[in-house]
C-alpha cells in the first residue's frame, strides 16, 4: 500500500513538472519586412548620381603623373554637345566680347567687340565685317549650342597658356566662358578662331 501511494505521488510530481515546463515561453523569430514590389519605389531621385554635361579639363594638374594623365581624354576627344535645347536658336547674336590675355611674355592682349550689324572694335580700331561673316560666326555659335554650355575649359593649376574670356549676348540670354590653349574641345576652338579673325582677315 505504501509503495502504491509512493508511486502515485511520484507520478503526480512528474506530471506537475511537465506542466510547468510546457508553459515556459519559447523564443519566436522576428517577422521579416515585406520586400517592396517595385525595387525602385524607394529610390530618391535626388540621390541618384548624374553625369555632368561636359568635362572641365584640368590636365596640367596631373602632368607629373603619367598614369592619371593616360586616363584623361584629349581636348579633341571631348564632346561638348549640350542636352539643353536652345529655344531661340534662329536668332542672331546681339554682341560678342572677347578678351585674350596671358601666354608668353610680350604676347598681344586683344580686346574685341563684334556686333550683329557687322561693326567691330579690335584694340581700339573700328571696322566692319560682311553679313556672310556675321552669319558664319552665328552658325558656329548655334552648332556649339553656346548658350547651353555650362563649363569652363581651363586648368586648375597656374599656367602660362594663352587665355580667353568669351561673352556672347543674344536677346535675353548672356553667357561667359573662360578657356585656355590646350584645354578646349575642337568645336570651341573653331568658334574662337573665327571670332579672332575679325579685324585680321578681310
Amino acid at each position: 500500500m505504501i509503495m502504491m501511494m509512493r508511486g502515485m505521488f511520484i507520478l503526480v510530481l512528474l506530471l506537475t513538472l511537465a506542466a510547468c515546463g510546457g508553459s515556459a515561453d519559447t523564443p519566436t523569430q522576428a517577422a521579416l519586412p515585406d520586400a517592396p514590389s517595385d525595387p525602385s519605389a524607394n529610390v530618391d531621385p535626388a540621390a541618384e548620381a548624374t553625369a555632368p554635361a561636359f568635362v572641365i579639363v584640368t590636365r596640367a594638374v596631373v602632368d607629373d603623373d603619367p598614369e592619371i594623365l593616360a586616363t584623361l581624354p584629349s581636348p579633341d576627344e571631348i564632346s561638348v554637345a549640350s542636352a539643353t535645347e536652345d529655344p531661340d536658336i534662329d536668332l542672331i547674336f546681339d554682341q560678342i566680347e572677347l578678351f585674350v590675355y596671358g601666354g608668353e611674355p610680350g604676347a598681344e592682349r586683344i580686346e574685341l567687340v563684334v556686333r550683329q550689324d557687322g561693326s567691330f572694335v579690335r584694340n581700339g580700331v573700328a571696322g566692319r565685317i560682311s553679313e556672310a561673316r556675321v552669319l558664319e560666326i552665328d552658325r558656329l555659335i548655334d552648332a556649339l549650342n553656346f548658350f547651353g554650355l555650362n563649363a569652363n575649359f581651363i586648368s586648375l593649376a597656374e599656367t602660362r597658356n594663352r587665355k580667353y574670356q568669351l561673352r556672347i549676348d543674344r536677346g535675353t540670354l548672356s553667357r561667359t566662358i573662360q578657356s585656355e590653349d590646350g584645354f578646349m574641345p575642337v568645336e570651341y576652338r573653331l568658334l574662337l578662331a573665327e571670332i579672332l579673325n575679325v579685324g585680321v582677315v578681310p
